[in-house]
């Protein structure tokens, strides 16, 4: 961290940025701002230290919130492997030097992300959970902790398949993001997925509208007692058959199913009341809102047909016959075109 008023804050910086990056270790150059922000004259080069961050193969940024770089760390993970030391030198760094303060401190934090500790097998955060290919089992050995995929954590509701997930939004919920997961059997099961606390940190000045709206509820503000960060929020039961496919309104307080029972069915997340359903007469694969007017959405059936449909009155505005089934719709970034993966 250097102070971007201070160009001796920057020496100084730079110096320890290449003991960070001759003890094997990715580092952020972070500028702090406060001070410029407060009126202070810019006396450091950005654009040499942004240089010299890379040169010691690291990153580089400039705020007045220490928070920022905690987000960048977060969003660029891909630490490499540091090779195991030899005999006798766990306490050195790798120009055979003691190992100071600071190597130790990088040390710590790269094992957070489950970067390989000096002087022992790289542990890890997760556990493998697939069969991998013979190189990936070869670099497993070699203490390569992207090998394998893992799993952070694994729910079960029902033996039932699951046939399709879908999160909610981050901007909603300070405290939580909705998952909605939906079955082969028909059932579809609402979670509350809880932030962690680095994420709690990252969204403590963020406004949260809708809390304010709706009240924060007491009983949603903790995560369950049993540290799994995931709570059934509410269960959802109606279909027939297997659900196809399943996302969010506009505003989250409704889940849309569609089936292969031939019906699109709106819910309510907090109740799991079912509020309206619409029959087709075949199955419907999928479906989907209209970006910029959340009272249409537009749902194929197996029969090839693409129906516009009202939410308020389901009445059809519009058929679309194609020439083959739509297993998939999504509109663009400007809400003007509709892109459908068909059966073949």
């Amino acid at each position: 961290v250097y102070d971007m008023s201070k160009q001796e804050s920057l020496e100084y910086a730079l110096e320890l940025a290449k003991e960070v990056h001759a003890a094997g270790a990715k580092m952020v150059l972070f500028g702090n701002r406060y001070n410029v922000d407060q009126g202070e004259p810019v006396e450091v080069d950005i654009m040499a230290a942004k240089d010299a961050a890379v040169r010691n193969d690291g990153n580089a940024i400039e705020s007045s919130s220490l928070m920022d770089a905690v987000k960048l760390v977060s969003s660029a993970m891909d630490e490499p492997e540091v090779s195991e030391p030899a005999a006798g030198m766990d306490a050195m760094s790798p120009d055979g030097n003691r190992r100071s303060s600071i190597s130790a401190a990088i040390d710590s934090v790269k094992s957070w992300f489950g970067g390989a500790e000096r002087g022992r097998a790289n542990q890890g955060v997760l556990r493998p959970s697939l069969k991998g290919t013979k190189t990936m089992k070869v670099a497993r050995r070699e203490g390569d902790v992207n090998a394998d995929l893992r799993p952070v954590q694994e729910l079960q509701d029902s033996e039932s398949a699951v046939t399709c997930i879908c999160f909610g939004q981050e901007k909603y919920k300070r405290n939580y993001i909705l998952l909605a997961t939906a079955s082969k059997d028909g059932t579809v099961v609402i979670y509350r997925a809880y932030r962690t606390e680095m994420e709690m940190a990252c969204v403590n000045e963020t406004e949260f509208p809708l809390d304010k709206e709706e009240g924060s509820n007491a009983a949603f503000a903790q995560p369950p007692q049993d540290n799994s960060n995931i709570a059934v929020h509410s269960r959802l039961v109606g279909h027939s058959r297997a659900i196809t496919s399943i996302f969010f309104t506009l505003l989250e307080d409704q889940v849309v199913t569609t089936s292969i029972d031939k019906s699109v069915r709106f819910w309510g997340i907090d109740s799991g009341e079912m509020l309206k359903v619409f029959t087709d007469s075949s199955p419907v694969p999928v479906a989907t809102f209209l970006p910029f007017n959340p009272q249409v959405f537009v749902a194929a059936n197996s029969n090839a047909v693409l129906r516009l449909v009202n939410v308020q009155n389901g009445m059809v505005l519009q058929k679309l016959k194609v020439e083959t089934e739509v297993r998939a719709l999504k509109f663009d970034d400007t809400g003007l075109f509709l892109l459908a993966g068909t059966k073949s």
